[in-house]
């Protein structure tokens, strides 16, 4: 047998592997795990950056799994996403990250619940 990466199909997964994705299970309650706007910039024209803002103040008010995002967020600092918004901050393609100002709740907030809404400041 030949050494591979990953080892054989039949070697155990390391302990690390297996306590990571467990560590990981909270991103399965995430607001954005299966909403691709979070991800999918550029949001609108340049300098318009309402969606951005609305999918913030989704974050920050209404995700019940925000603060295990923002310390995965900033355990990977130096590949910090593009085009996204990741724990309530955009990052755009090409400066650094900002904290947009909250938009308060509206029509984009149909049907989620309010988490976190006493942190979000206004």
């Amino acid at each position: 047998m030949t050494a591979r990466p990953g080892g054989d199909r039949r070697t155990p997964r390391p302990a690390r592997l297996m306590a990571s994705e467990a560590d990981r299970a909270w991103s399965l309650r995430a607001l954005c795990r299966g909403d691709f706007r979070y991800s999918d910039g550029p949001f609108g024209i340049k300098g318009d950056l309402t969606v951005a803002r609305q999918l913030a103040h989704r974050c920050r008010a209404h995700c019940p799994v925000i603060e295990q995002c923002a310390a995965e967020t900033i355990a990977q600092a130096p590949l910090r996403p593009r085009k996204a918004v990741r724990a309530g901050v955009y990052f755009p393609d090409d400066r650094a990250p900002k904290m947009l100002p909250d938009c308060g709740c509206g029509p984009h907030c149909a049907g989620l619940p309010d988490v976190h809404r006493k942190a979000v400041a206004r």
